[in-house]
């Protein structure tokens, strides 16, 4: 059973306090919520707050995977990547995560909005591109790189500045850090990489290329270039075949 929502709560001793649920997932919910004491936050009042399911306390590598989201987002220094404030543990033993608040829209949400110019496209994807450069630099491969993790947000009067979400099932490349589940399939199909259908569990930038490359095709052609009914699909399509040609 989830775990029964937060709002309004304090929490961290009084450093937070939860306004409203912004989404519950599978591992934990997300709120957002008002940082009391903004100097440690960025200067930002609002903030946004992940926490773990007390279920999923319990299991171990399920927090660690919820600790390192923490340790490798702020290992990678780029503005074009949510900025990580804190993590620790609440009053109860759950996990938390307190995040930089980015206002609006997924570039799914952008991308239903209708066909992109190839301008607007090229806008997109630079930064993005820049920002998965940044991480591999810092070791990290995101792993699940999709329209759903990519924030679109205004600043300085473009409202085409993307940032990066969601290295909650990232990877250091040091195999020494390597965690029990690390062979899982993790990702979202359509975006996987030949390696992830395979299940090899040594990935590496590569396989953020390949998802990056599938993203472009998306943006630029209005779907992505494998569409298929299951999952078997996707990964004979992925593993075998050429993608069709853009109109």
């Amino acid at each position: 059973m989830d775990s029964p929502a937060r709002d309004g709560e304090l929490i961290a001793d009084g450093r937070y306090q939860l306004a409203r649920t912004l989404g519950r997932g599978t591992f934990g919910d997300v709120y957002l919520a008002t940082s009391r004491n903004p100097a440690a936050t960025g200067g930002f009042q609002e903030v946004v707050i992940k926490i773990l399911h007390a279920q999923w306390a319990q299991v171990p590598e399920v927090v660690e995977r919820f600790r390192r989201e923490s340790l490798i987002t702020q290992k990678i220094e780029h503005p074009h990547v949510a900025h990580v404030f804190e993590h620790g543990m609440l009053e109860d033993g759950v996990p938390f995560i307190a995040m930089e608040f980015l206002q609006g829209r997924s570039l799914r949400d952008q991308l239903e909005l209708g066909h992109m110019s190839l301008r607007q496209a090229i806008d997109i994807l630079v930064p993005i591109c820049e920002a998965l450069a940044a991480a591999h630099r810092a070791g990290v491969v995101h792993r699940d790189l999709k329209p759903e993790n990519i924030q679109m947000i205004e600043r300085n009067g473009n409202s085409l500045y993307p940032v990066v979400l969601d290295f909650g099932v990232a990877k250091f490349l040091d195999a020494a850090e390597k965690l029990t589940m690390s062979g899982a399939l993790l990702g979202t199909p359509v975006y996987m990489s030949p390696e992830q259908f395979r299940g090899e569990s040594n990935l590496g930038p590569p396989s953020d290329v390949y998802a990056f490359g599938v993203l472009a095709y998306e943006i630029i052609a209005g779907r992505p270039p494998f569409i298929g009914q299951s999952f078997a699909d996707l990964a004979i399509a992925h593993t075998a075949a050429s993608p069709p040609p853009m109109d």
